[in-house]
């Protein structure tokens, strides 16, 4: 399913963000290879040691940690702290008076 809506409408130079535990579900690892074969920024946000998909990720946040609540605390801070930044810089930039 992600391989599909990667393949609709990933275009190249968007951003492709993958949120996983351990790093290592199949889909997702999938999913970021079809994202880097258009040309796609892939991001990843995971746990514990990064697992499998962090050889395909240009850009990842791993947490170090074993407890899947502690891993999911910090990548939604993370993903909040994300959208603040691309929400701010897209209204400053669309409402800014130059």
């Amino acid at each position: 399913f992600p391989v599909t809506i990667i393949e609709a409408i990933g275009n190249k130079g968007d951003s492709c963000i993958a949120i996983t535990r351990g790093g290592n579900s199949q889909n997702v690892i999938e999913a970021i290879k079809v994202a880097n074969k258009s040309k796609l920024k892939t991001f990843c946000f995971s746990g514990i040691n990064g697992g499998k998909i962090k050889k395909y990720i240009k850009n990842s946040v791993i947490v170090p940690s074993f407890a899947t609540a502690d891993i999911q605390v910090v990548q939604i801070f993370i993903g909040q702290t994300f959208c603040e930044i691309l929400d701010d810089f897209f209204y400053k930039k669309k409402f800014s008076k130059k």
